[in-house]
């Protein structure tokens, strides 16, 4: 709570007023030197440059903001919510290790954006904890996101705890 205290002023991006990546990597560094834990959200916008491409730059801007809203109002208030860069958002649950209840979160999220937004999301999910380190968590989440988008997109993959190593992701 303090950390997020801390970076409240921090950098936003301009476009969607969610953290940047710079301020949501301190975030967790922070987070993770004082021995915290939870797991990670990677996801972006399923097809998201036919967006652009059929209906214009400000509709997928427009897209980019509506989806970083949702995201917003559907995590608790001291988790954190930023925007990796173009259509990529990551969300980083604190101290959230419970897998039943993850999975619950993540098919809200995308349950969520097929019943509110005219586009879907595709994300990939995993845990992390003291000794992780940021590109570590971000490159498994990023791992889980494309085995979702590979497997029909509009889904995510979770990357459990105990198969960090073994690469074994499940989706739903």
């Amino acid at each position: 709570y303090r950390i997020r205290q801390e970076t409240e002023k921090g950098k936003r991006d301009f476009l969607t007023d969610v953290y940047d990546r710079k301020t949501a990597r301190y975030m967790l560094e922070r987070h993770l030197e004082k021995g915290g834990s939870g797991c990670c959200f990677f996801l972006d916008i399923d097809n998201f440059k036919n967006i652009n491409d059929t209906k214009g730059h400000v509709a997928g801007d427009r897209a980019l903001q509506y989806a970083a809203s949702l995201l917003k109002q559907e995590v608790r208030h001291d988790d954190v919510v930023s925007r990796y860069g173009g259509d990529e958002f990551c969300i980083w649950l604190w101290e959230l290790r419970d897998e039943f209840i993850v999975r619950g979160i993540a098919e809200r999220l995308v349950q969520t954006f097929r019943d509110e937004a005219e586009f879907t999301i595709s994300m990939g999910v995993s845990f992390f904890a003291k000794g992780d380190v940021y590109e570590e968590v971000i490159r498994r989440a990023d791992r889980a996101l494309y085995f979702a988008k590979e497997n029909g997109r509009n889904q995510f993959a979770l990357l459990p705890e105990d198969e960090k190593e073994a690469g074994q992701e499940r989706t739903v």
